[in-house]
């Protein structure tokens, strides 16, 4: 089974996001993994529509968790002009980042 992987922090307001998935859901055998914090994931509507086309998918909070069972990743940037408070985003902002030592934890992990 291809295990999709997208993480963003603003999952809620990408419009290229949801189209992508609206896409994707097409193809039979994919199994979805959204990671953002909870203020920030997937907008309701959406996840009803995961449910009633029975896509798998799991809603995380972990990028490390996820990535060890992820195929594909796409990743979009933190907004930071979604946040009305500058404090709330300065608290996330560097929350998910992939580096070189997470690709070496997914690597070693997947491949030994």
């Amino acid at each position: 089974m291809l295990n999709y992987f997208y993480n963003n922090y603003t999952i809620f307001y990408r419009r290229t996001v949801h189209s992508l998935l609206k896409l994707l859901v097409k193809f039979q055998g994919i199994k979805f993994q959204f990671v953002a914090p909870e203020e920030l994931n997937l907008p309701i509507e959406l996840v009803n529509e995961l449910i009633n086309f029975n896509i798998e998918f799991n809603l995380a909070i972990s990028l490390e968790e996820a990535i060890l069972n992820t195929d594909v990743l796409y990743m979009t940037r933190i907004q930071k002009e979604r946040f009305a408070i500058e404090a709330d985003y300065l608290r996330i902002a560097n929350s998910y980042c992939l580096d070189m030592h997470l690709m070496m934890k997914v690597i070693s992990t997947k491949y030994s």
